[in-house]
C-alpha cells in the first residue's frame, strides 16, 4: 500500500509493517504510530504483514459484516498483531457500512434535483442490507466507534493514560452491544 496524505498531513492509507522488514517492498512509514483499522479488509494480506505490525492497534468491526467477515478480516489480524497493545471491538449486529453514513442517504435522495438513477440504484442496494431492521443503528455504531477510537487515540498518541482505563474488558463491559478484547 502506498501512503495517501492529504494537504493538512493525515495519513489516510499506508503499509505499516516495521522496520524489521518491508511488507511488499514498501518500507514502513515511521510517522505512523498507531493503527485503526475499521471493518478492515484483510483476506488479501500476507500473515507477514500482520505478524510485523508492533504499534498499538485498534480494530473494530460490526459481527453482521458480509462485506468483510469478523472472522476471519478481524480476528486474523487481530490474533497475528505483535503489538504490545491491541485491542478488538464487535460491534453487535453491526454492519459493513455501520461506520459511514451510508443510512442517511435514501433520506435525502427525493431533496435533490436530477440524482442519476445508476447512484440511486447504488446507494440504495448499498443501504438495504445494511440500514434494515436487525442491524445495530447507525447513530448507535458511530457513538461507539467515537468512543473507542477516542480513547485509543487519545491513550496512544496522546499519552493520557487515563483513557487506557477504557480500553478495558471491565469498562467496555457496561455497553452490552459490544464485545470487547485486548491482548
Amino acid at each position: 500500500l502506498v501512503p495517501v496524505i492529504t494537504s493538512d498531513g493525515m495519513v489516510i492509507c499506508s503499509n505499516v509493517s516495521t522496520d524489521a522488514a518491508p511488507a511488499d517492498g514498501v518500507p514502513a512509514d515511521p510517522r505512523i504510530d498507531a493503527i485503526v483499522a475499521m471493518a478492515p479488509a484483510s483476506s488479501a494480506l500476507p500473515d507477514e504483514t500482520f505478524e510485523q505490525i508492533t504499534i498499538p492497534s485498534l480494530v473494530i468491526t460490526g459481527t453482521n459484516d458480509e462485506t468483510t467477515p469478523l472472522d476471519p478480516d478481524t480476528t486474523r489480524p487481530f490474533d497475528l498483531l505483535r503489538s504490545g497493545y491491541r485491542y478488538r471491538v464487535d460491534l453487535i449486529d453491526g454492519v459493513h457500512q455501520s461506520f459511514t453514513d451510508l443510512c442517511t442517504y435514501p433520506a435525502l435522495l427525493p431533496t435533490l434535483d436530477d440524482v442519476p438513477d445508476f447512484i440511486v440504484d447504488t446507494l440504495e442496494s448499498f443501504a438495504e442490507p445494511s440500514c434494515g431492521a436487525g442491524q445495530m443503528p447507525t447513530e448507535r455504531a458511530h457513538e461507539l466507534t467515537r468512543t473507542y477510537v477516542t480513547a485509543f487515540l487519545l491513550a496512544h498518541l496522546a499519552d493520557q493514560d487515563a483513557y487506557r482505563l477504557l480500553l478495558t474488558e471491565d469498562a467496555a463491559s457496561v455497553d452490552d452491544d459490544v464485545v470487547f478484547f485486548t491482548r
